[in-house]
């Protein structure tokens, strides 16, 4: 690990660096040395050389070749190891001894054979002038400074403690900078290339801070913990000797200078970089004199002016100008200003001194009743030149004429910017003023600030700091049961309110005095405060709505994620509320929750048959944690990642855990035989049923059979229709597939899905957002009911201030708000996540089970009748006609009725398989992915083309066997495209082989080929060399019907399987009446509504 290091030499900043290991220690090499002083200094093991230094200081973005600096060698004194007995030295990290004790090369005397002691050893540093530390403070921001959990710390090194010393510092120069704080003068100075100090001397301008008294206490206070590494480099010595780290106010001398420099040269790298107006700059060829010399050096990089005569008067005139302001001239007369606190006669916990003078002069006989409830100002006079010696206004009036004359003038330009001293001036010998507590806080907040660039001294109460913030009160949720074991969901825990003004515990008495003082500046607990009377306000009005009482483990577990679940908590958003205070049961379950990896992953459950990936093994492990407490959650991975077998997972292993009650899955009518299908494959343990269909159950015949089930699967549409059947079951829990179906929280089927009872819930979609926030409320207000308040209230805090309608600033903080409160409660994984990509197939096929409709099983069922009588009537070539026919008939039903009619008749609601494409397709395209959809039949393909043009609103490509080769490769360049259509229909003849068309990751297969290889064909125009991204295969089939009977065969290994693989569907025509029959039918269950 590298730790880049910098101390200061002069008036320049040596940078250099040291190799430490991981654990920030040096590794003990020993060198042999003499007992004495040595007389020349040791390499230093373990400092970087020049090209590595170089290489390190521009990996963090410092451009040397921008700046003056140049490498040297140099003579840094640090500690060192020394082994008396062997006279072996050891280099010790350079951070080892931090605030400068008294430096000496003789070991220390103790009992350890080993003695820490300064020595000299040989560097290379890069020497920094003034002009190179903006640029270089700024690299060291940017690379140690953006990842708030490690500062001073990133991957390319450390900070020593010297280099964090001097940043700070340079910190504090910027603050002085950003407050407008800074003067500018024009005085001698050494010329710094001369080697004779008595005479060469010119005259620079220079930037300079103001030192007022709170910048000289930050100073005396940074000095007094100065790491000594700060001032361990010495050049050019002989003999050797240590640094004066003892030296009576080197450390502040240092710091002032240091300050100073970076003042004038931080200005200056500001005009350099073009930071100003152009208005405000002087163009050189307008300068007429030496005044506009100086003006022009003050805004450029170089400041020296020489020794003329000309720079001399203007010196002189720059003196007499800064002399009016008091604290810039020197041996001049400074006004002070000395605030005191109100003298107490009596003792409270909390109180504002609210006193009402109408004069803030002397004190008034009439109101001496509140002299002990007001602050005093008090005015004095003091020299630059001697600061400790001041002077008060009242032993000057009247007694000494010279001391007025100096006093007197400097009143008025302060007079000008406060007014209170204004009135003060109205008295013959103004002295001291009395200001109310909000006067002063006025004072603290906005008049020192004026008062101090006018040079004007303020010696403020050491509590006052101007950089801190106001105090915030807030309440938070202190619960007060403290279980062995995480509380059932259910169970109702005891919970009181706790106040806290910061991070101070208060009590409510506290907080409603410091609302009745109504001034932001009050006094607590013997010392006085700024607060933020807003968030007082807005704690009270909490505590008054609320009351403590109880509330379930469910409802304190969402409101501690910033959910509104308990009733007495009126606005879990305001900025006054802290949360929920729990004991270490309570920070486990929240640890949990907003860390996933904190889950404790489980095997399947033993009734699952399958095989589930890692990610979908950890998404059961976190279904399952929610669930058992009671949260609801929304499963939201991407489509094809399998969230079907993660909730039937979920069910097989809470019936296995003991769990009693059926499970309600409400989904499409498109894919409710899916559910059962898979259900059967993956689950057959459970007791399942589908209510649906003109048959199903009702009444208390639906009753009692859903008692001794598992789980109960039925649509959207029978949800509203059979509302009262589905309120009077106590669910064990609610599954919602495609759960954006409820995104509009007015419709009915959203209000009876809210309306069930369960013991938890959970969403299924892909989609949780597809126009605007409302969605999502709609979604998480089925699972948590009143987690995000009512829809109005979501409107105000969350939705309209997250659209950037009151600012980007809101808008973040509003997204990052709503994100920490329902993150937790949605999972969402996409296939390009680093940690599902890996352990995805490169190709995953999967049967998609599709419902008819009403109108196409009676279709259906009426050519099956038509054909049945042909048959028994029908042979040889005419009853291989009427089955191949048949066969042709019954595959276009299956895909539309429109197809089979022939008559160009409406398309939406009338087809399980258009309606399930309709709604895959729009989730692929709403995460950028694309689609091939293969058909067999041309015309299908025409009426596909119509309908998810018009659906989706771009011109979708249909390529089949009627176009030229031409038009045929514009429609393939087109798609391959990144900004080409989203979807391509091809037919499968013309499209099944030969064509590259690798931009589409989603398959889809609306009718089948009874041919795998055919089909296979047609997958690999996808799946081929140059696809980068996993593909999914997607098999329409309309459950019930021929087509659901052949994929079974053709997926089985029996001996009609193997006949048939190859042959088409000519095979058809070898079988029998009877078993034609039953492959012809249409199973009644799954016909939709």
């Amino acid at each position: 690990m590298l730790v880049l290091h910098a101390a200061k030499e002069g008036r320049d900043l040596l940078v250099w660096a040291e190799r430490l290991d991981d654990n920030g220690s040096a590794l003990q090499t020993g060198q042999p040395i003499s007992a004495n002083c040595p007389a020349a200094p040791f390499i230093h093991p373990y400092a970087c050389g020049i090209v590595a230094l170089k290489t390190f200081l521009e990996s963090f973005g410092f451009d040397l070749t921008k700046t003056s600096a140049t490498a040297e060698r140099a003579v840094a004194w640090l500690p060192a190891l020394l082994d008396p007995q062997n006279e072996t030295l050891s280099v010790l990290p350079s951070d080892s001894v931090l605030v400068a004790p008294e430096a000496t090369t003789e070991p220390e005397s103790s009992g350890n054979s080993q003695n820490t002691v300064m020595a000299p050893w040989l560097i290379t540093v890069f020497k920094l002038r003034p002009d190179a530390w903006p640029p270089f403070f700024e690299a060291v921001l940017n690379c140690f400074f953006r990842d708030w959990d490690r500062l001073g710390v990133s991957t390319r090194g450390s900070l020593g403690s010297d280099t964090l010393f001097w940043f700070s510092l340079f910190r504090r120069a910027m603050v002085e900078l950003t407050e407008a704080r800074q003067m500018p003068s024009l005085g001698l100075e050494q010329d710094s290339s001369s080697e004779d100090i008595n005479s060469s001397h010119e005259y620079r301008s220079l930037w300079h801070p103001v030192f007022d008294s709170s910048l000289i206490r930050n100073l005396e206070e940074k000095a007094a913990v100065m790491p000594r590494a700060c001032l361990c480099i010495v050049q050019d010595q002989e003999p050797l000797q240590p640094p004066p780290f003892t030296m009576r106010g080197l450390p502040h001398r240092e710091c002032s200078a240091f300050i100073t420099d970076a003042v004038d040269w931080s200005v200056r790298y500001a005009w350099s970089l073009g930071t100003r107006t152009r208005e405000t700059k002087l163009d050189p060829s307008d300068i007429h004199n030496h005044y506009d010399r100086w003006l022009v050096s003050l805004r450029s990089t170089t400041p020296n002016l020489g020794n003329s005569t000309g720079s001399a008067e203007v010196a002189a005139m720059v003196g007499t100008w800064t002399g009016r302001r008091p604290g810039l001239g020197r041996g001049s007369g400074v006004l002070t200003m000395i605030l005191s606190e109100p003298h107490r006669r009596r003792k409270a916990s909390i109180e504002s001194v609210a006193s009402s003078l109408k004069s803030p002069g002397e004190d008034n006989p009439d109101e001496q009743r509140d002299s002990f409830d007001r602050w005093e100002l008090a005015l004095c006079l003091t020299y630059e030149d001697d600061p400790g010696t001041r002077i008060p206004a009242h032993q000057i009036w009247g007694r000494d004429r010279s001391e007025e004359a100096r006093l007197l003038p400097l009143l008025a330009p302060a007079a000008d910017v406060f007014p209170p001293l204004r009135s003060a001036m109205t008295h013959e010998y103004p002295s001291r003023l009395h200001l109310t507590t909000d006067q002063v806080f006025n004072f603290l907040r906005e008049d020192s600030l004026k008062l101090q660039n006018l040079g004007i001294r303020l010696l403020l109460p050491s509590w006052f700091n101007r950089h801190s913030r106001a105090r915030e009160a807030g309440i938070s949720i202190r619960i007060l049961d403290t279980p062995s074991l995480s509380p059932d969901p259910g169970s109702y825990l005891n919970f009181d309110w706790k106040a806290a003004l910061g991070n101070e515990e208060i009590t409510q008495d506290e907080l409603q005095q410091m609302a009745a003082s109504k001034v932001p500046l009050v006094r607590f607990r013997e010392t006085w405060v700024e607060v933020d009377q807003d968030s007082i306000k807005a704690a009270l009005s909490m505590i008054r709505d609320g009351k403590s009482g109880k509330a379930s483990a469910r409802s304190l577990i969402l409101t501690a994620m910033g959910g509104k679940s308990v009733d007495q908590v009126s606005n879990p958003w305001s900025n006054a509320f802290n949360g929920v205070e729990g004991g270490g049961w309570f920070q486990d379950i929240l640890r949990k929750l907003l860390d996933r990896s904190a889950l404790t992953e489980q095997d399947p459950p033993e009734g699952f048959i399958g095989t589930l990936r890692a990610y979908q093994n950890r998404g059961l492990a976190w279904l399952d944690y929610l669930t058992g407490l009671g949260i609801g959650a929304c499963l939201a991975d991407d489509m094809g990642l399998g969230k079907t077998i993660q909730a039937l997972a979920l069910i097989q292993r809470q019936k296995e855990c003991g769990r009693k009650g059926p499970v309600l899955l409400v989904c499409p009518t498109s894919i409710v035989s899916n559910w059962k299908r898979e259900a059967e494959r993956f689950t057959p343990s459970m007791e399942v049923i589908v209510h649906h269909g003109g048959q199903r159950t009702r009444g208390d015949d639906f009753h009692a059979q859903v008692e001794s089930l598992d789980m109960v699967i039925s649509s959207y549409g029978l949800l509203q229709r059979d509302a009262h059947l589905f309120r009077e079951v106590p669910w064990d829990g609610i599954i919602l597939d495609e759960a954006q179906n409820i995104k509009n929280p007015n419709t009915k089927q959203s209000k009876v899905a809210r309306s069930l009872k369960s013991s938890w819930r959970l969403a299924l979609t892909g989609t949780p957002v597809e126009n605007n926030l409302m969605d999502l409320w709609a979604i998480m207000e089925f699972i948590n009911p009143g987690l995000l308040g009512s829809p109005n209230r979501f409107r105000k805090e969350f939705a309209f201030p997250a659209s950037g309608a009151d600012g980007l600033d809101r808008a973040e903080k509003t997204r990052n708000r709503l994100q920490r409160t329902i993150g937790p409660l949605i999972l969402r994984r996409l296939k390009t996540d680093r940690t599902i990509i890996d352990d995805l197939p490169e190709k995953m096929e999967m049967t998609v089970y599709c419902n008819m409709t009403r109108e196409q099983a009676a279709l259906y069922s009426a050519v099956t009748r038509e054909a049945m009588t042909s048959l028994r009537v029908g042979a040889g070539r005419e009853r291989k006609g009427i089955i191949l026919a048949t066969l042709s008939r019954l595959k276009q039903i299956c895909n539309h009725p429109a197809h089979y009619l022939g008559d160009n008749s409406e398309m939406v609601g009338r087809s399980g398989k258009l309606e399930r494409l309709d709604e895959m397709v729009e989730e692929l395209l709403s995460i950028g992915d694309k689609a091939l959809v293969f058909t067999q039949f041309v015309k299908m393909g025409e009426i596909l083309r119509t309908h998810l043009s018009e659906k989706f609103g771009f011109q979708v490509p249909f390529l089949h066997g009627g176009l030229s080769k031409g038009r045929r490769q514009k429609l393939i360049d087109s798609f391959q495209e990144p900004e080409g259509p989203g979807i391509f229909l091809l037919s499968l003849r013309a499209g099944g082989t030969g064509l590259n068309l690798t931009a589409a990751n989603h398959v889809f297969h609306y009718d089948r080929w009874w041919n795998p290889a055919v089909e296979d064909q047609a997958t690999d125009r996808a799946f081929r060399i140059g696809q980068v991204k996993n593909v999914q295969v997607h098999k329409f089939v309309c459950a019930g019907t021929l087509e659901e009977r052949i994929d079974d065969i053709l997926r089985g290994k029996t001996r009609l399987a193997r006949e048939v693989v190859g042959t088409g569907e000519n095979w058809l025509a070898s079988l029998s009446n009877e078993e034609l029959y039953d492959i012809f039918s249409l199973g009644a269950d799954d016909i939709g509504e």
